[in-house]
């Protein structure tokens, strides 16, 4: 009962509807039938038979009285009682006549008509008797009246005897009508009962099979929503028809896929973000850890500032004290210029200043020795200087490789760590500003250095000036002119000390002024060091907050993950053919519904929705690799299921560009190669299953 299937519930339902219409009008025109015949018999037998028997009775009956009557005339005497006795045996036969002349209107058969005949016969003799006698009667031949009706009596009783046998005779036919009428009600009720049952049992048949074309699947639709109550959503209703029915079944498996595609993304991303927690708790007890290390880090910081503060502070002590030694180096120096000046002067008096200037070079000689001495001690200084510089490089540098260190940390922490990496940012930015000032300091301590390097070699070369000197003078003042030329050479170079000197004054100021800003610089970076310290406090209370919000959204996951476990669901990819024909009626038929409710305008469809023949799940199966390459019914699926997607894109694109008639047609072209489809699945699902037993 394929086409049943095909059928929609209304017009099953339509269908039974007509059937049983039809059962009655069989039942009626079973009845009518039999009943015309039964009517038709009985009023023969009525009309012919009943009556012709109730006429001849009256006959007889009117015949009687005219014969008494014609006795009566006879005897009679009175001649106006003959007159009436006439008149009333001409109104018995007139209505005799009347009689005879209707039972001749009925359907007379031969017996009926040949006895008429006679009857008429004998009737026209006796008439003409009677006459006779009644006209002698009434003129009083009484006794010669009586002769003749006594001499025709046998002819009145022949009248007599066939109206009787014609009355016998409808009696007879009158009789067998009834048997046949009673015959025929025997057998009407024999067939109308058999026909009853018969229409009732396909009447019961038909309504079984029509039941079951809806109970069936119903029932199989209810027991798969059972199943999906249950968890399993691998429950898939067979289409077995393309009614409401059908229809229903291809919807409930729309949206039992969809359930199951839904359970199935939860229950990936519930386990992504039960793993995802997981790495974030992890992640939060590395940045933790992180963190501590930074925090350790700054606490090295903190102390190595200080400690950097403590030799910034020792520094400028001693650079104040080198000031003032070489503020004193100035003095003496300018004092010694003074005195060469007053040893040209000397000698410009003449030999008898020798003496004097002997004395004064041998002082000169001191001082250039003792000149000589806060010059080697200005270098040391300034050595200690370059140290405390390569020191403060030194710290600066590991303060920006410990901010850099907390930037990347600082990086690792994401939102928590912004503001730390802030200021992580300062301190970099301070350390660079400290190692900037440590390199101007070295760069002037240098410069100091070659200086007091050029002070100490121009004092070594006064000394040796003054040793030659001294030896000249001892050697009696013979080369005045040349302790002359000396002495204006030791004033030369004690102006260049002068200026040295003043310039190592300008420059150890600088160098105190830049020692101070380094250290207001390394108090600010302890300051940023004590709020990088809180930052990262903040910074390590969110991370245990975050690392609690992990482990209660991995709880989560997991008990999300438990429920969804519940529910069973099957991969596409292991589908057997079975499973996958079964999928594609349903599908198909879905798509058979789209169009058409898209035509009702129930719901909107886009050209782009609708797939091509190769990218649905038969046309996927079909151009793959399967067992059925080669089969008849196979080869044959692949035209009309091309049709039905051309026919869907098609009608889609009429619809929406207003040409409804055609998306009409469209679609009915589509129902033909839908139901075309379905019936070469059902075969190629029956022979999948033949194969497989």
């Amino acid at each position: 009962m394929v086409w049943l299937n095909k059928l929609k519930i209304s017009n099953k339902l339509l269908l039974y509807t007509l059937f049983v219409l039809g059962f009655l009008t069989v039942m009626g025109s079973v009845n009518y039938y039999f009943l015309s015949q039964i009517n038709r018999n009985a009023q023969e037998m009525y009309r012919d038979r009943l009556l012709p028997v109730e006429w001849m009775g009256e006959i007889r009956t009117l015949a009687r009285d005219s014969e008494a009557k014609m006795w009566e005339i006879i005897i009679t005497s009175d001649g106006e009682r003959k007159k009436a006795l006439a008149q009333a045996i001409d109104k018995n036969t007139s209505v005799i006549n009347d009689l005879q002349e209707r039972y001749k209107q009925t359907k007379l058969d031969d017996y009926e008509r040949q006895k008429m005949d006679e009857l008429e016969t004998s009737l026209r003799y006796t008439r003409s008797v009677r006459n006779m006698v009644i006209q002698l009667a009434l003129e009083g031949r009484a006794e010669e009246a009586a002769a003749v009706f006594r001499g025709n009596q046998d002819e009145f009783t022949k009248v007599i005897s066939l109206r009787q046998e014609i009355a016998e005779y409808n009696q007879q036919v009158a009789k067998a009508l009834y048997h046949e009428i009673d015959t025929l009600a025997l057998r009407t009720n024999i067939i109308v009962i058999i026909t009853t049952v018969l229409l009732m049992l396909v009447c019961y048949l038909i309504g079984l099979l029509i039941t079951r074309s809806l109970t069936a699947p119903i029932s199989e639709l209810q027991l798969c929503m059972s199943r999906v109550g249950a968890g399993d959503l691998t429950a898939y209703g067979n289409v077995r028809s393309t009614d409401e029915v059908g229809q229903m079944t291809a919807t409930f498996n729309q949206m039992v896929g969809n359930q199951a595609d839904t359970v199935g993304m939860i229950r990936d991303a519930a386990e992504n973000l039960a793993a995802s927690s997981q790495e974030l708790a992890a992640s939060s007890e590395e940045v933790s850890a992180s963190i501590q290390e930074i925090a350790n880090n700054i606490q090295s910081v903190t102390n190595e500032t200080e400690q950097g503060n403590q030799a910034i502070v020792d520094a400028s002590s001693v650079l104040l004290e080198l000031s003032s030694l070489i503020q004193i180096a100035r003095t003496q120096a300018q004092k010694a210029s003074e005195n060469s000046h007053f040893m040209i002067e000397a000698a410009d008096m003449g030999k008898e200043t020798v003496g004097e200037t002997i004395g004064r070079m041998r002082r000169i000689k001191e001082k250039t020795v003792e000149t000589e001495a806060i010059m080697s001690t200005l270098g040391e200084y300034s050595k200690q200087i370059r140290m405390i510089s390569d020191m403060i490089t030194g710290i600066a540098e590991q303060t920006n490789l410990l901010a850099f260190n907390a930037s990347i940390e600082a990086a690792r922490a994401g939102e928590a760590g912004r503001g730390f990496a802030v200021v992580a940012d300062e301190v970099r930015k301070l350390a660079e500003q400290s190692n900037k000032g440590a390199w101007e300091v070295s760069q002037l301590i240098g410069k100091i250095t070659e200086s007091t390097v050029a002070a100490v070699a121009a004092t070594v070369q006064s000394r040796e000036e003054v040793d030659a000197g001294v030896i000249v003078v001892q050697k009696a003042g013979k080369a005045l002119e040349n302790i002359i030329n000396a002495v204006q050479h030791t004033e030369q170079a004690v102006q260049n000390i002068v200026s040295v000197t003043a310039e190592n004054v300008a420059s150890s100021d600088k160098i105190v002024k830049l020692i101070d800003s380094v250290a207001t610089a390394i108090e600010n970076v302890n300051i940023h060091i004590h709020e990088v310290s809180a930052a990262v406090e903040e910074t390590t209370a969110a991370m245990e907050t975050i690392a609690a919000g992990a482990e209660e959204t991995s709880a989560v996951a997991n008990e999300l993950m438990n429920n969804v476990q519940r529910f069973k669901i099957e991969n596409d990819g292991n589908l057997t053919p079975v499973q996958i024909l079964t999928k594609a009626k349903s599908d198909h038929l879905l798509w058979k519904l789209r169009i058409e409710n898209m035509l009702k305008g129930v719901i909107e469809v886009r050209p782009e929705e609708v797939n091509s023949h190769r990218e649905c799940r038969l046309g996927r199966w079909y151009f793959g690799d399967n067992v059925l390459k080669g089969d008849p019914d196979f080869i044959a699926i692949d035209g009309p299921h091309h049709k039905v997607h051309d026919c869907a894109v098609k009608a889609v694109i009429a619809y929406h560009a207003g040409n409804r008639a055609e998306a009409e047609r469209q679609y009915k072209e589509l129902e033909q190669n839908s139901e075309m489809v379905l019936r070469l699945l059902d075969r190629l699902i029956e022979k999948v299953q033949r194969d497989s037993r």
